[in-house]
């Protein structure tokens, strides 16, 4: 993510998460580095293609609502629907298209996690103010 942040004329970073099946603390707390970063440099995030288990743990935590958040790469990158082939492009949004914060969408039901396996915590309401847990 450096690279990304330090390259030249960057006026926005997208974060193409369609191929990200689970997702541990490590990457939770990358995820929430970035959106500082953002916030911190005044650049956009855009995160594309979130579902499954992660849409989960970021509904869950409250953390979904603190990212500019789409259906897919093509729609974050501001494409035509369907330039990016099938599946690239549904013309969906931050607010609309088929996510939905059960994490279910029309081709991917929601998986089920045992509460066990989330640990719950209290996270300041300002994105800006969260820290990685240690």
């Amino acid at each position: 993510m450096t690279t990304a942040w330090d390259a030249p004329g960057v006026d926005a970073l997208v974060l193409d998460l369609t191929g990200v099946g689970f997702c541990d603390s490590v990457g939770l707390s990358e995820l929430i580095s970035v959106l500082r970063r953002s916030h911190e440099t005044g650049v956009p995030l855009r995160v594309a293609g979130v579902h499954g288990t992660l849409l989960r743990i970021l509904t869950i935590t409250g953390l979904y609502g603190s990212f500019e958040m789409y259906d897919d790469l093509g729609t974050a990158l501001g494409l035509p629907p369907g330039s990016l082939g099938p599946g690239g492009g549904s013309g969906g949004g931050p607010d609309g298209g088929s996510v939905t914060p059960a994490g279910e969408t029309a081709d991917r039901p929601a998986r089920d996690i045992p509460p066990s396996a989330v640990e719950w915590r209290s996270l300041p309401p300002d994105p800006g103010d969260l820290v990685p847990a240690t």
